[in-house]
């Protein structure tokens, strides 16, 4: 059999640059077998990088990142692959994704990702988030979880901001009618995948003033909190299973469910 090495190369393409990049190229079996690794510094271009124009990655997040532009930062790339080049499919790649100070921007209208900062660790099992830190829009938000890989990939995801403010709140339901000043505190978890997603909301509205029409009105620092579990079933139905809403020293509690998110009926 024969073998060809490369060790220690660096490099630059464009604003990105590359470093430590060893490659063992060798036949096995009458086959072509390629171990590779190295260290990958990313930098937006210009016009800004799709992210997918980087990180080709299949299945449910694919149309969420090709609608995501890479507008400032740097993201450092450990990487390593081995198989044969001519197959793809029998390919296994792993490494860790270092991001620093990134700046992403959604073409779908959400709010700019800003000062985004942590390790993300990939491999053919799934993406592990750790210690995801950064704002969206002008809210703190840190971020922790586990996404496994596959046509029906299994989440669990836990964000938290300690303060997350009005106008960021334009593109989540019934927040985005309120009148409202101030922060809120949240604490969001889901489990499980697309097709039965497990969630628990915990919203702290104490330090937040809002105002719904004339229905409801609440100052700031009076005691307000919404708690929300359930589950998300093949991504319409909505079954609420505990709901419990707090103002003052009354308390709302009971269950809720949606039968479809495309045409909305409570029960």
């Amino acid at each position: 059999p024969w073998r060809v090495n490369f060790t220690g190369f660096s490099g630059t393409f464009g604003k990105n640059s590359f470093s430590n990049l060893d490659a063992n190229v060798s036949l096995v079996g009458g086959s072509p077998f390629l171990k590779s690794s190295g260290v990958l510094v990313l930098r937006p271009e210009t016009p800004p990088l799709v992210l997918t124009d980087s990180f080709p990655l299949d299945g449910e997040f694919q149309p969420h990142l090709q609608q995501t532009l890479f507008m400032d930062g740097e993201i450092h790339a450990a990487f390593h692959s081995e198989g044969n080049p001519t197959a793809p499919e029998t390919t296994k790649d792993w490494g860790d994704l270092e991001l620093k100070n990134l700046k992403l921007k959604s073409q779908k209208g959400f709010q700019t990702v800003s000062n985004l900062s942590g390790t993300l660790s990939y491999s053919d099992q799934g993406i592990k988030l750790k210690a995801l830190r950064g704002n969206y829009g002008k809210s703190p938000v840190k971020l922790d979880g586990e996404i496994d890989s596959g046509a029906n990939s299994r989440w669990s995801i836990r964000a938290i901001s300690s303060g997350f403010y009005a106008e960021d709140l334009k593109d989540i339901p019934f927040f985005e009618t309120l009148n409202f000043t101030g922060s809120a505190k949240l604490d969001f978890s889901l489990d499980g995948s697309s097709q039965l997603l497990r969630f628990e909301n915990k919203i702290d509205l104490t330090p937040v003033a809002y105002r719904y029409k004339d229905v409801l009105i609440k100052d700031a620092e009076a005691l307000n909190k919404l708690q929300l579990k359930g589950r998300v079933i093949g991504g319409k139905t909505i079954a609420i299973e505990r709901l419990t809403y707090e103002l003052g020293e009354s308390k709302l509690a009971g269950k809720v469910g949606i039968k479809s998110l495309d045409s909305p009926v409570f029960t």
